[in-house]
C-alpha cells in the first residue's frame, strides 16, 4: 500500500522506468523532457531502474548528466507495476507523467496537462496523442476488454480516433495520472509482471471511483517507435495469465471471460483472413489452442 505522504500539487513529476535500456536511449527520453519543460523547477525526473545489467553505469551517468534527477536502483526487476510504484512513491507532485524510455516529447505538455487537472477534480488519467518513428499517428489507445464486441467497435473508434474510455484504454507508454487517487487505488497490483497494467489501472481506478474522468486529448503527441516483433506464445501466455488475474479478482466469471476471448480471437481469425494475413490467422489459431489446453504451453 502507499504511504499518505504529502505531495505538492502545483508541478509534475515525471516517472522513468529502465530495465537494460541503453544509455543512449534514456538520454534521448531525458532530453526531451528537459527541452519541453516549461514548468521550470516544478518539474522533477524519476529514473527507477528495474535492477539491469548496467545498473551502475547508468546511476553514474544520470547523476554526471542530470544531477537535479532523481536515480532509484531497485535491487530486483519485479515488472512495469511494481517499478513505477516505486517511482511514484518518490514524486513530490501530485501529477504523475510515466513515460517509457524509448518515448520522446515533441512538444512542451507539462502546463498543458496540469491545466487539465486543476480544471477537472475527477480527472484521474489523462493521455494524448502517440506518433511513430516516422511521425504517423499510431494507435494512442488499445481495447478494454477481450471481446468481439469491444474489438469491432474499437476499429471504428480507433479509425476515427475517438477515445471512449467504456470501450478503450489509455496506452502505457506516455501518460498522466492524480497520485492521489493512484495511491488510494494501492498502486499497481505487482502480481501483474508485465502486459496488463494498463487495464489494471483502467478497471481499478473505475471501480474505487465510478464517476471519475478518464480522458485524452489529441492536440499534442508524443513519439513511440513501433517495431514489428515476432510472434511468440510466451509473450502471448504472459498477456492472458494477466488478463484472466484481473478479470477475476473483478469478480467475473472465468468460464465466461475464457469464453469470450476464444470468441475475440475467432473473430482476429475471420478479420485476418479477410486480409490475406496468413501468419496472424495461424497466431490466433495458436491462441485459441493455448487456451482451451493450457497443459500443453
Amino acid at each position: 500500500m502507499f504511504p499518505n505522504t504529502q505531495t505538492t500539487k502545483d508541478g509534475v513529476s515525471a516517472v522513468l522506468l529502465t530495465y537494460n535500456s541503453p544509455l543512449e536511449l534514456v538520454k534521448k527520453c531525458i532530453d526531451s523532457i528537459l527541452l519541453h519543460n516549461d514548468i521550470a523547477e516544478s518539474l522533477e525526473i524519476i529514473v527507477v531502474d528495474n535492477n539491469s545489467d548496467n545498473q551502475a553505469d547508468l546511476q553514474e551517468f544520470i547523476h554526471t548528466k542530470y544531477p537535479q534527477s532523481i536515480f532509484v536502483p531497485n535491487s530486483i526487476n519485479g515488472g512495469y507495476g511494481a517499478g513505477n510504484n516505486l517511482g511514484i512513491k518518490h514524486a513530490t507532485y501530485e501529477h504523475i507523467l510515466l513515460i517509457n524510455p524509448d518515448v520522446e516529447l515533441l512538444e512542451p505538455i507539462f502546463s498543458w496537462a496540469k491545466e487539465k487537472f486543476d480544471s477537472d477534480s475527477k480527472l484521474n488519467i489523462f493521455g494524448f496523442q502517440q506518433v511513430n518513428q516516422y511521425n504517423k499517428k499510431t494507435h494512442s489507445f488499445i481495447q478494454r476488454r477481450l471481446t468481439r464486441k469491444d474489438f469491432i467497435i474499437n476499429q471504428f473508434l480507433q479509425k476515427m480516433n475517438i477515445f471512449n474510455p467504456k470501450y478503450s484504454i489509455i496506452s502505457g507508454a506516455c501518460f498522466f495520472l492524480r497520485k492521489s487517487s493512484f495511491g488510494a487505488i494501492g498502486g499497481y497490483d505487482e502480481k501483474i509482471f508485465l502486459y496488463g497494467e494498463e487495464r489494471y489501472l483502467h478497471e481499478t481506478m473505475l471501480a474505487k471511483f465510478p464517476d471519475c474522468h478518464i480522458k485524452m486529448d489529441f492536440a499534442k503527441s508524443y513519439k513511440h517507435p513501433i517495431t514489428d516483433r515476432a510472434f511468440s506464445l510466451k509473450p502471448a501466455k504472459l498477456a492472458l495469465d494477466s488478463y484472466f488475474y484481473l478479470t477475476k479478482k473483478l469478480g467475473r466469471n472465468a468460464e465466461q471471460v475464457k469464453k469470450e476471448v476464444i470468441n475475440y480471437h475467432k473473430a482476429l481469425i475471420s478479420f485476418y483472413s479477410f486480409k490475406k494475413k496468413k501468419q496472424e490467422v495461424v497466431n490466433n489459431r495458436s491462441i485459441i489452442e493455448m487456451i482451451e489446453n493450457p497443459q500443453n504451453f
